[in-house]
């Protein structure tokens, strides 16, 4: 995630260092327990404005990612970043279903559970069959995302996945 600063048209080199050896004091997150909110201060001398990514400011509780002045957030952290599933793709393999509006080849959703840094096992009793698209595989590609359509941001571990293959009747 990303955070730019921009200084104020009027500061000169020797200010800005200054403000870069002291950055707690011209430009600081807090959270506040008792709001269940996080603050930014920013030193108006040094510091004219904050970008932060979307989805930053959406994990952090801000209702806008372009920040001009000192900020309490309109809204209660999410540290999940709005992610709450994952859906596992296999494009070229499978017939697409219908999700929401589209069409895509999901072979499953999955539903984010455990806190960070826990490592989860899920097995799932009911399995879901997809008619192929081809008669012969060579290889498979799967793509982990998000329910927006992004990559899975996994930071380590591993993720093993089952396929069940099923002679259909009706081929």
């Amino acid at each position: 995630n990303v955070v730019k600063f921009l200084l104020t048209s009027g500061s000169d080199f020797d200010s800005w260092v200054n403000a870069y050896l002291m950055p707690s004091s011209v430009c600081n997150f807090e959270f506040y327990e008792k709001k269940n909110r996080f603050s930014l201060f920013l030193d108006k001398n040094y510091i004219k404005s904050i970008t932060l990514t979307e989805q930053l400011a959406y994990i952090l509780g801000f209702d806008k990612h372009d920040i001009f002045e000192t900020s309490i957030a309109k809204f209660m952290p999410d540290m999940k970043g709005g992610v709450s599933s994952f859906h596992v793709y296999a494009p070229g393999l499978i017939e697409p279903m219908i999700i929401g509006d589209v069409t895509a080849p999901v072979l499953r959703i999955v539903n984010i559970r455990g806190k960070q840094d826990e490592i989860i096992e899920e097995q799932f009793l009911l399995i879901q069959y997809h008619k192929l698209l081809i008669k012969e595989i060579n290889e498979i590609f799967i793509e982990i995302r998000t329910s927006s359509g992004t990559l899975m941001p996994f930071q380590y571990g591993t993720c093993t996945l089952t396929l069940h293959f099923k002679k259909s009747t009706y081929f």
